[in-house]
């Protein structure tokens, strides 16, 4: 019978070269580990900014879209691209074009070039602007801060979830907030920050605009009546506690409340509009005649866009405080964007390639041709800046 091969043990001294070698391949493996996590990071943090140096490098590298024009005006660097991981929101913001983005708020020139660039963190984040005057808030979140085209004033925290916030010509900030002792709260903030009015309420606020002095404001409620959405409207002092007076309810879901001239109310919903008075009682009321798409208010006049997906129509109702008429005005084709130049007692109409100027009789003035890529449309002065998905240009009214 033969005995098995014994095992030879290793020396000592290839043992410890085994060793050796371990040692530094798990030492490799670790760095290129590190090398990969911080090159990681590095992509990350590089993506999170891109809002700031992809601008820059378009300029650099000529890709911006850059025209001539005299040294008496401003550098052109239209159409202005805008990095985003959500739609962007666009508003005027003292003058200038304001773009939130999904992490941050830039501030443009008439001409294009950046005037501002400040970051914020929101989750979801509403950009409302009045003025001189920003507000972004949090929406489900409790975070808000006051905005200028210069600097951002202060920002602040409510203990509950923000459901709606909007902001006045002076600088003061209104937050409708959920809570669990009431329907909703209500806070007022100054131009500082400082809180001046709280109300608990016993009915849901839905949206709410300023008096023009800031010193209250109208609030729009919602309830269910016979089961149909039904809006009421409140006017507030912020020096009182109970409410001034309540409209009686008006068959639809408010969208958007404004003031008017003389001291009342536009409210627009989804089934109807309405004019009411500096009291309260309900002066006119216009029921659409098909599905609502948009609305706008502003120098006393409503514009109102409605479509009819069987006829495949689109009417536009133009619908004066003035008179109470609406005038209508239907379409075949596609309309992307409405609103209102009151200064010229003008409605602008996005179509899919250009602009129409009507009168307030829809009547056309005048046509502007616009690229097929753009779905809206803001008016700041005379100048009109068409929105893309990533891309802001800019035509001027004649």
């Amino acid at each position: 019978m033969q005995n098995k091969p014994v095992k030879q043990k290793k020396p000592e001294k290839q043992a410890d070269i085994y060793a050796v070698r371990k040692q530094k391949k798990r030492r490799k493996i670790l760095r290129r580990s590190a090398w990969f996590i911080a090159g990681a990071i590095f992509l990350i943090v590089i993506y999170q900014k891109r809002d700031v140096w992809l601008p820059k490098l378009e300029n650099i590298s000529g890709r911006s879209g850059v025209h001539n024009i005299s040294e008496e005006q401003d550098q052109a660097d239209f159409p202005i691209t805008v990095y985003s991981g959500t739609q962007y929101q666009a508003a005027p913001l003292g003058g200038y074009l304001s773009i939130l983005s999904d992490s941050y708020l830039h501030v443009y020139e008439h001409g294009g070039s950046t005037k501002n660039i400040r970051q914020q963190t929101y989750g979801n984040a509403i950009l409302r602007t009045e003025g001189e005057f920003g507000l972004v808030y949090e929406s489900g979140g409790t975070r808000f801060r006051l905005e200028t085209a210069e600097k951002a004033v202060y920002e602040k925290s409510v203990s509950d979830q923000i459901i709606y916030g909007t902001v006045s010509a002076k600088g003061y900030a209104a937050l409708i907030t959920m809570s669990d002792t009431c329907a909703c709260k209500l806070f007022i903030f100054n131009e500082k920050g400082q809180q001046i009015h709280q109300r608990d309420c016993v009915e849901q606020l839905s949206c709410l605009c300023f008096l023009p002095d800031s010193t209250g404001c109208y609030a729009v409620s919602i309830g269910t009546e016979a089961g149909s959405m039904q809006s009421y409207v409140h006017k507030y002092s912020f020096s009182e506690k109970s409410a001034i007076w309540k409209s009686k309810p008006l068959d639809t879901f408010a969208i958007s409340v404004y003031n008017t001239n003389d001291g009342g109310v536009c409210l627009i919903g989804d089934r109807r509009a309405a004019y009411l008075t500096a009291g309260g009682g309900i002066l006119h009321e216009y029921m659409y005649p098909d599905t609502f798409e948009q609305g706008c208010f502003a120098g006393d006049t409503a514009v109102i866009l409605t479509s009819n997906k069987e006829q495949r129509t689109r009417t536009l109702t133009v619908y004066p405080l003035e008179t109470g008429q609406p005038v209508t005005k239907s379409y075949g084709k596609e309309i992307r964007s409405v609103g209102i130049y009151p200064e010229r007692r003008e409605v602008l109409v996005q179509m899919r390639s250009k602009v129409l100027e009507l009168d307030y009789s829809c009547e056309m003035k005048n046509s502007i041709p616009v690229m097929d890529g753009c779905d809206r449309f803001l008016r700041i002065g005379a100048d009109l800046y068409l929105l893309g998905y990533n891309t802001v240009d800019r035509v001027s009214l004649s």
